[in-house]
């Protein structure tokens, strides 16, 4: 059905809202969502359990901008068409939990004055029902992939 208005393009793009974002938080201008793909549901899980796989990119090399280049800290609640009830850190991969990855172990000295590499300790992210996830940090040229736990 169509309907005569009699408003131009300028008026319609003020009077009503053209445009939805599925965020609720901005993210910081060095970080893309590159990954947001929903799991299927297995046949044996309830299906009050919903999962996606989401991968965060922090898009600059170390030194290329003078403020682009620090770390950048992004919340996870950030979705709006789901509420998340727990994350759980993975390899690039999706398909083996970080904290059960297990790489060889090189020695590295520290250059100047940048500090040696240190290992980091991964967590599993879960959630109370008044508990907030945390927020992750993602530094230069890094990607993280999470599966993440929602209803909504």
């Amino acid at each position: 059905m169509l309907t005569n208005i009699s408003m131009d393009r300028e008026e319609w793009y003020t009077e009503f809202n053209t445009q939805v974002s599925g965020l609720n938080t901005l993210l910081p201008e060095n970080v893309h969502i590159l990954t947001l793909e929903m799991i299927p549901p297995n046949p044996l899980t309830p299906i009050s359990l919903r999962q996606a796989i989401v991968r965060l990119e922090h898009f600059y090399e170390n030194g290329e901008d003078e403020e682009m280049s620090k770390p950048a800290i992004v919340d996870l609640q950030m979705f709006g068409f789901f509420n998340i009830t727990g994350a759980v850190e993975m390899t690039l991969g999706a398909n083996m939990m970080l904290k059960d990855l297990n790489r060889l172990q090189w020695r590295v000295m520290p250059v100047g004055d940048e500090p040696a590499y240190e290992r980091q300790i991964y967590r599993e992210l879960k959630l109370d029902s008044k508990e907030k996830l945390p927020q992750i940090t993602l530094n230069p040229m890094e990607i993280k992939t999470f599966i993440i736990d929602f209803n909504g």
